[in-house]
């Protein structure tokens, strides 16, 4: 059996005027045809093949006839239905260069398994190497929760070594968010406990639910965190603040995150997913160079001495002043209008 994408609970109904057509899914997801594969086209052929195989012959508009399979249509208005690699447990959407990624595994509250550490590794990965891919946002796959920490059945009877094992795994996966040299944006549209939190905090940027709950209640299982809990969470809230929450393990409220400084903004629930498009939109109207480079400063320089960190931004500096964007940026200034950056 095919996988079926949905997008249906997802509060997207804001996000089309951000983002625009790759949301067409939805409403055909409301209309309660199955969507057999991530499609990002526009085009009419794209949205008609939405609710078709990938490879059932269709016919030709207005004549009639069959006018070879679906796939081969899309390939030739550029649309990336079945071109992109599989992801288990993963949504993804992409238009206008922001893509979104949902966790989906809502009968287990998107917990992390083995599988979907995996996969975001591996989308993390490519979507590193991806031209097409300017900004991403992070979410889970309906409105209860966000990721709920990591799948219990599995991880469950570790053994030392295997839980380190499984930490390790973890771990990389989050460093590579964390690295990446485009904004990520966490949407946390529900629960985001242990390991949904620490997933949120490998995010750049923060939106979070009004009914966002978010903890690191791992202790209260007789473990400690392992998917860098106990490292970023003191970096973002401070040692008080982070120890409170770790020893105790009670969540906090989207508005105690947004207070503490764990998350950037609070949305409606309805609009979580637009606000944080929003937000991705904001930030690409800047140099893509810059902004790589200036989430790359941050990144290694919060790991160095104050004045090797100084040393390493003012070469990030200094790499920024040779592109043409500058150019740009400094041009459309002067001539009082918007630069049209090249990202070179």
């Amino acid at each position: 059996m095919r996988d079926t994408v949905g997008f249906k609970g997802l509060g997207t109904e804001g996000l089309e005027p951000v983002l625009g057509g790759a949301f067409d899914r939805v409403r055909l997801q409301a209309r309660g045809l199955a969507i057999d594969a991530v499609a990002l086209g526009s085009g009419p052929a794209c949205r008609q093949s939405l609710a078709r195989p990938i490879d059932d012959p269709v016919s030709s508009p207005g004549t009639g006839k069959r006018g070879g399979t679906v796939s081969d249509r899309c390939r030739k208005r550029r649309c990336t239905l079945g071109r992109m690699p599989p992801y288990p447990n993963l949504l993804i959407a992409t238009d206008r260069g922001v893509t979104v990624v949902t966790v989906n595994r809502p009968g287990k509250l998107n917990a992390l398994d083995g599988a979907t550490v995996d996969a975001l590794d591996r989308f993390f990965l490519d979507a590193g190497e991806d031209d097409g891919i300017r900004a991403i946002i992070v979410t889970g796959s309906g409105d209860r929760s966000f990721v709920a920490g990591a799948d219990i059945d599995e991880v469950s009877g570790f053994s030392a070594l295997e839980a380190r094992a499984w930490g390790l795994r973890g771990q990389a996966m989050l460093r590579r968010v964390e690295s990446l040299r485009k904004p990520v944006i966490a949407a946390i549209n529900g629960y985001a406990l242990g390991g949904g939190l620490e997933l949120a905090m490998a995010c750049h940027l923060r939106v979070a639910s009004s009914r966002a709950r978010l903890g690191q209640p791992e202790l209260r299982l007789g473990i400690v965190p392992g998917f860098g809990g106990t490292q970023r969470l003191p970096r973002l809230v401070g040692r008080g603040r982070a120890l409170e929450m770790l020893l105790t393990g009670d969540p906090v409220s989207a508005d105690e995150a947004q207070a503490m400084g764990l998350v950037n903004r609070v949305a409606e629930p309805e609009r979580l997913l637009a606000d944080a498009a929003a937000l991705a939109a904001r930030i690409l109207r800047n140099g893509p160079v810059a902004v790589a480079l200036t989430l790359q400063a941050v990144d290694r320089g919060l790991a160095m001495p104050l004045d090797a960190a100084l040393d390493w931004e003012v070469s990030q500096y200094a790499l920024s002043c040779a592109t043409d964007d500058v150019r740009e940026g400094t041009r459309a200034f002067l001539e009082k209008r918007g630069p049209a950056f090249s990202g070179r």
